[in-house]
């Protein structure tokens, strides 16, 4: 499995419960529940950078998170899964291997060679770990995998960081 065991609590679990408790929190911030410690409504411009913060924080989680697939290794290629459809994509047919280490969790993103049930790439996000410094492993990995599937076809242009 090249994907981390914890991208069901990632897509699923985490950004509910984000999305759940910072919202009450805002929402009582407006309806005035949780006033300040002098006792006086928060200013307006408070209550408008908490709502941003949470949409911004929101659009975030649905935008990169969200769309994660979990991806397996399976002899010379991909088996990816939504958690509710799963294809397999031949490794030949990958023409890029990136990997994301800025992201929090590090994700990594591969983009085939023609259109899929899920487009024209897939996002995961590898095992967590604790230096990371460089690319991830998964992703040096599957990019030698990838050049190694294509050379084997004749395909020209090999996977690219």
């Amino acid at each position: 499995m090249l994907s981390s065991r914890l991208t069901f609590l990632y897509k699923f679990v985490l950004p509910v419960l984000w999305n759940a408790m910072f919202g009450l929190g805002v929402f009582a911030i407006l309806a005035g529940v949780l006033p300040s410690r002098s006792g006086a409504p928060p200013p307006p411009e408070a209550k408008a950078f908490l709502v941003i913060v949470w949409a911004v924080g929101a659009a975030v989680w649905f935008l990169t998170i969200i769309p994660i697939k979990q991806v397996w290794l399976v002899g010379d290629g991909l088996r990816i899964s939504s958690f509710r459809r799963e294809i397999s994509v031949p490794l030949a047919d990958c023409v890029e291997v990136r990997s994301h280490r800025w992201n929090n969790p590090e994700l990594v993103s591969v983009t085939f060679r023609r259109e899929t049930a899920f487009g024209p790439g897939v996002r995961f996000m590898p095992p967590l770990r604790y230096w990371p410094w460089g690319e991830h492993p998964v992703a040096i990995e599957l990019r030698e995998r990838v050049d190694t599937a294509r050379q084997a076809a004749g395909l020209v242009a090999a996977a690219r960081r």
